[in-house]
């Protein structure tokens, strides 16, 4: 059977919560000012701060905590 640990739907439902925080609050650093999502790039309404690469990025490090803390 599979065995989940605990501490994983910790890390899910964390990862969860944020990532809807940040998409509900829609930062001038992800998004344009009409809420779109801006595009990656280095030029004019692009980022470098992709919202779903931060998403990948925020996911390692919140899961690397919790591996830190257990």
């Amino acid at each position: 059977m599979l065995n989940i640990r605990f501490s994983t739907l910790y890390v899910v439902a964390i990862y969860v919560v944020v990532s809807y925080v940040i998409w509900t609050y829609k930062p001038l650093v992800f998004f344009t000012k009409s809420g779109a999502m801006k595009s990656f790039g280095l030029g004019d309404a692009q980022t470098v701060f992709y919202y779903p690469m931060i998403l990948i990025f925020l996911s390692i490090i919140i899961f690397y905590i919790f591996e830190l803390n257990n």
